[in-house]
């Protein structure tokens, strides 16, 4: 400087804009720590959004049953039954005076084969072929085997290997059905012609209408190939399995027998690789209702159980009143009934007064 004085040095001020925004951004980080905080107690307090549909009415204590179409669609192995070609012999002789056999055709378990001096020669698919005469008073394997075949075919016997009353009034009852004139319930060696399957495919005849026939005679041939399928564990009558769109009716011990769905078997990529040397020996089928059933679909709180059968229950209905209904399928946490007796419900009461019983 002029006057020999020292420089004065001026320290810079920091702007006090500064300050204020620091203080601004710490005090929106509190604001949004504490609305964050604020939510997290409120998911924790509040109570869980339920749809309105599935929340009972307040003063009724009741839901919504709705209805569907039941089919009962589950998945089951069926077994192949195999025959090779073979040649079927008379039983009888004498005169063939009518025929059951017809080339390229099928001759059925429970059908007249032929009829023999005018009477008929009754085809059966036992398990054991017949050795002997069986008439009352019988015992043994074979009398058995006849009595699950007459049981197969949907005569009313039980299986006791005794040729008793009963059996006789059941092949009284098959003989009527095939136009015998006279029986007193017995069935003759003579009488039954053996096959290897329920139904079997007739590649030629040997004796025409006519031709006089003597025991031991080849009398029908037949070509191999699969003639029956059968499904293990049957669920029993009114199921149908399905096969590559192809339907079939099962009778009581799960035996398919028809010949479009076997054909349909037959010529499939599952059938050779199941009947292979390092096949299952079964094939995969869909079994299903015949007749699917209309259910309603209840919650298993909603169901008052019986004191008798399994599968039966009631349910009670928004006005109080019981109404029965059978059990059909539960899974899931939904339980789907058919209705026994009573109107058609829209809406049930869940956990019913337990004083309420059904009965």
């Amino acid at each position: 400087m002029a006057d020999g004085s020292p420089e004065r040095r001026r320290t810079p001020r920091t702007p006090r804009t500064s300050h204020r925004v620091v203080s601004l951004g710490v005090i929106g980080l509190a604001a949004v720590a504490l609305v964050a905080v604020g939510v997290l107690v409120g998911m924790l307090v509040l109570p869980e959004q339920v749809p309105a549909s599935a929340v009972p009415d307040a003063g009724g204590g009741t839901v919504a049953a709705s209805t569907q179409v039941y089919d009962g669609a589950k998945q089951a192995t069926a077994t192949p039954v195999v025959t090779e070609e073979r040649v079927l012999r008379s039983p009888a002789s004498g005169v063939v005076t009518a025929s059951g056999c017809e080339p390229g055709g099928v001759l059925a378990s429970g059908s007249a084969a032929m009829w023999v001096d005018n009477q008929p020669v009754v085809a059966l698919a036992t398990s054991l072929p017949m050795w002997r005469d069986l008439s009352s008073g019988a015992k043994g394997a074979d009398v058995s085997a006849v009595q699950t075949e007459l049981v197969r075919l949907g005569y009313h016997l039980t299986v006791t290997g005794v040729w008793d009353w009963t059996t006789r009034t059941q092949v009284q009852a098959l003989w009527t059905s095939l136009g015998a004139t006279s029986t007193d319930g017995s069935l003759a060696r003579a009488a039954q012609l053996w096959l290897p399957a329920p139904q079997v495919a007739v590649s030629a005849c040997a004796a025409q209408v006519g031709d006089p026939v003597a025991m031991g005679q080849d009398l029908v041939s037949l070509a191999g190939g699969l003639r029956s399928m059968t499904v293990a564990n049957p669920p029993g009558a009114g199921y149908v399995a399905t096969f590559a769109d192809h339907a079939a009716p099962l009778d009581d011990q799960g035996v398919i027998t028809d010949p479009d769905f076997l054909a349909s078997v037959e010529a499939s990529a599952q059938y050779a690789w199941a009947m292979g040397p390092s096949g299952q020996k079964s094939v995969p089928v869909t079994l299903s209702l015949a007749q699917p059933l209309e259910v309603l679909v209840v919650p298993p709180s909603a169901l008052v159980p019986s004191g008798g059968a399994a599968a039966a229950g009631c349910v009670v209905a928004e006005d109080g009143s019981l109404i029965h209904v059978t059990v059909v399928s539960s899974s899931l946490g939904k339980t789907m009934v058919s209705v026994t007796d009573g109107p058609a419900l829209t809406r049930v009461q869940v956990r019913p007064d337990s004083g309420v019983t059904c009965s």
